[in-house]
């Protein structure tokens, strides 16, 4: 069971009275999760008694949440197979993600608003993006690994193509309730910035790779552009950046690099450096991807020196792009 965040002003006139915020903050204080799951687990089924086979239907040509996708579903399943076997050839191991990740997964670690996530019973929440996930599932390998060997493993690479659900303000046309994304992640342990180095070239090289090949010939690399956002103007991320797009120039000198500086936002969701994926068509820039350092697996093990990559492309958008491009 999915509950979509409330609008402010519903939840103020439903807290209008004393008695109801108290009630309120018992609720949210007063109760373990456990408890509160049995508790809503009961509201809701005593809900459902009172629904008909009508309202079922009604509910499923109202709720933008669970209309069906617009894309050709064998087209994309055809493309995801395309993206998980490229990964692969780079060295990342696809796995198959839940459809519910631990409550908070998206919001605890990362500047995300929990009312932009569909929030569900038994401690858990829908995903919104697989980078979160496989952030939570590298760190248990790592920590695991750690205490069965007593020693750090090596740089895990971890990649899944997962349908994803958000939920955007209703109404705007540019945004879907659900859609699928392929994300990555690469977790290990510090090596001054020689491994955060590597992880992002490799990361480069593979998105690149995803767009090139994921439709042969739809995009050749003059046509990709990878853009680099230095949001920390510290010289050790000035050199990272540098070396960076020295080695991603030498190994693919026909992709169009970029580097821009800007502002460091009070909660930023990438660490020092991000880079965006983009492709032309027609004379312009679409942005399809995008990626960088976090810091979610240091706080997961409680271990700063736990590095951590990311990065991820929207195939639905992306295979549209690439099959208008091979026209």
């Amino acid at each position: 069971m999915f509950i979509v965040a409330m609008e402010p002003s519903i939840l103020t006139s439903l807290l209008s009275t004393p008695e109801r915020r108290k009630i309120f903050d018992e609720l949210v204080g007063g109760f373990r999760m456990g408890e509160l799951t049995s508790l809503l687990l009961e509201v809701f089924r005593r809900k459902t008694e009172s629904l008909t086979p009508q309202d079922i239907l009604d509910a499923y040509t109202s709720n933008r949440f669970v209309a069906p996708a617009e894309s050709d579903a064998v087209a994309m399943q055809a493309f995801g197979l395309s993206l998980m076997k490229e990964a692969a050839a780079h060295g990342f191991t696809t796995i198959g993600l839940s459809p519910a990740a631990p409550l908070g997964a998206s919001s605890v670690v990362a500047p995300c608003d929990q009312n932009k996530i569909l929030s569900a019973l038994r401690g858990t929440e829908a995903v919104s993006d697989p980078t979160n996930v496989l952030a939570l599932e590298a760190s248990v390998r790592r920590r695991d690994a750690r205490r069965n060997a007593g020693t750090r493993m090596d740089t895990i690479r971890l990649s899944a193509l997962q349908r994803v659900i958000r939920t955007p303000p209703p109404g705007d046309p540019r945004f879907r309730p659900h859609f699928d994304l392929f994300g990555m992640t690469s977790a290990g342990h510090d090596r001054g910035t020689t491994w955060i180095e590597e992880e992002i070239v490799h990361h480069v090289s593979t998105l690149v790779a995803l767009s090139h090949d994921g439709i042969a010939g739809a995009a050749a690399h003059r046509d990709i552009r990878i853009a680099f956002r230095i949001h920390d103007r510290r010289p050790a991320i000035d050199r990272l950046s540098t070396n960076v797009m020295g080695r991603i120039a030498a190994t693919l000198p026909d992709i169009v690099i970029e580097r821009e500086y800007i502002p460091q936002h009070d909660q930023p969701y990438y660490k020092g450096l991000r880079f965006k994926l983009s492709l032309r068509h027609e004379g312009t820039w679409y942005e399809t991807g995008d990626g960088g350092i976090v810091d979610w697996t240091a706080r997961y093990l409680s271990d700063r020196n736990e590095r951590c990559v990311i990065s991820g492309i929207g195939t639905e958008f992306t295979h549209r792009l690439l099959m208008l491009k091979k026209r």
